[in-house]
């Protein structure tokens, strides 16, 4: 019997997450528990191929059905007569990726979800004067707050939440307030109006084209496009459960225990508790790596130079963001921490895929403030060095209670948290760490 290919999480783990960031001659940054044979590799579950490997009462779909599925999924509606083309508002539900309905990014799912008018209301042509100054007082407004409205650059699309909420719940049996994944994208809500908003102004609807499948009395799944769809059967209405790459699979109890011997917070080392380096890429939030807060990445990290002398500690305390005044340096009532550029690049590069030209604005979403570990962080480009002035061990955090992985994907489940890996060429790279929407 053929079998999907399976990637070893253990293995992705060994990959990823064992090594440190390099050593120097002088500092030898802790290591992580091993962790690549803490659980023997697990199987992975079966795809279906033929009729004679079908689940016991299932039934393959036929050409003819794999043709109505495709038609119910049309990526676009075109009505010639008016002129207008829109987006499937079921493709919303390809928009990215779930192991249950709960886990839909209603960002992603409302960024072409452009279902017709229900009401004379729906086919207004733009936001009302007062919606406006309601979102340009949003503390993560994009745009500049004394923009007029009718000078916007793109168009903002208003989605009232009870209709959302119908939608979901005649789709997907769930409602907003069910839904706790994070927002990856641009995406307002205004509590006065009971109505969401994004500025979306390119058109990438979500797709999915049925290859093949079979379904039960209970359970329906349909494999295309390297994606598979699970639908479920409740109470006679068909549901849609879950949208995952092609070959996805669970994490065992064994994997999440592996997962968090790794992001273990405190080491030991000659028998001295250290900060674990990997907690740097969990000390803030980011939707992408580009957003990664380096202030707050560099507060534990390894490994650390030594000022070399009163020269070097005159141009920091003469550098932008100095916080300590004219204190001399034997005054300093905490220590001065220094990394080289080159060791952070090399540390960003290997495990992001990036360096830190490419960092850019930190992530300013729900959350940030309260969760970021940033610190002052002061740099000296004749040193090429950074320097922050931490005392205390409050490192980043985060335990694994859930999650899957896929060929090209990992997402890891916490409890108020989610972390995102990608598979870019063979190599593993943190993508995005980011916080669970209250309920």
């Amino acid at each position: 019997m053929k079998r999907v290919w399976r990637l070893s999480l253990p293995l992705l783990l060994a990959a990823l997450l064992l090594a440190a960031c390099a050593p120097t001659a002088v500092e030898t940054p802790p290591e992580v528990p091993p962790i690549s044979d803490a659980a023997p590799e697990t199987e992975p579950p079966e795809i279906p191929e033929g009729p004679e490997e079908l689940p016991e009462g299932a039934a393959p779909l036929t050409a003819e059905e794999i043709g109505r599925v495709n038609e119910a999924f049309t990526p676009v509606f075109i009505d010639e007569e008016a002129n207008m083309t829109w987006a499937n508002p079921l493709d919303s539900f390809f928009a990215c990726y779930y192991r249950t309905p709960e886990e839909i990014d209603l960002s992603v799912f409302l960024e072409y979800w452009f279902p017709p008018p229900e009401e004379e209301n729906d086919a207004r042509d733009k936001v009302s004067q007062e919606e406006y100054d309601a979102l340009t007082a949003l503390e993560d407004w994009p745009f500049e707050r004394d923009r007029a409205l009718e000078d916007m650059p793109v168009p903002i699309h208003w989605f009232p939440k009870d209709r959302v909420d119908r939608f979901l719940t005649e789709h997907a049996g769930v409602t907003t307030a069910d839904l706790t994944a994070p927002w990856a994208s641009g995406l307002f809500y205004l509590e006065a109006f009971q109505t969401y908003y994004n500025t979306t102004s390119d058109f990438g609807p979500g797709v999915f084209q049925c290859e093949s499948g079979w379904y039960t009395d209970e359970e329906a799944r349909l494999t295309g496009g390297h994606s598979v769809l699970t639908l479920e059967n409740r109470e006679g209405t068909w549901l849609i459960r879950s949208f995952l790459p092609e070959g996805a699979v669970p994490l065992t109890a064994e994997e999440v225990a592996q997962v968090n011997a790794a992001f273990e917070p405190d080491l030991e080392r000659d028998g001295v508790s250290v900060v674990n380096p990997l907690t740097c890429f969990v000390s803030c939030y980011y939707r992408w790596r580009e957003e990664l807060d380096l202030a707050a990445f560099l507060r534990h990290f390894w490994p650390q130079e030594e000022i070399s002398g009163e020269a070097e500690f005159e141009a920091l305390k003469a550098a932008e963001g100095w916080p300590f005044g004219d204190a001399a340096r034997e005054e300093m009532l905490v220590p001065i921490h220094k990394y080289l550029r080159a060791d952070v690049d090399a540390c960003l590069k290997e495990y992001m895929g990036i360096t830190t030209e490419y960092l850019g604005d930190s992530y300013d979403g729900p959350g940030a403030e309260a969760h970021s570990k940033s610190e002052t962080l002061c740099y000296l480009p004749e040193y090429e060095a950074y320097y922050n002035f931490v005392s205390d061990m409050d490192q980043g955090c985060f335990q694994c209670i859930s999650g899957w992985y896929s060929e090209d994907t990992a997402r890891l489940w916490g409890d108020a948290s989610v972390l995102t890996l990608r598979n870019q060429n063979g190599s593993w790279y943190f993508q995005s760490f980011l916080p669970l929407r209250a309920k």
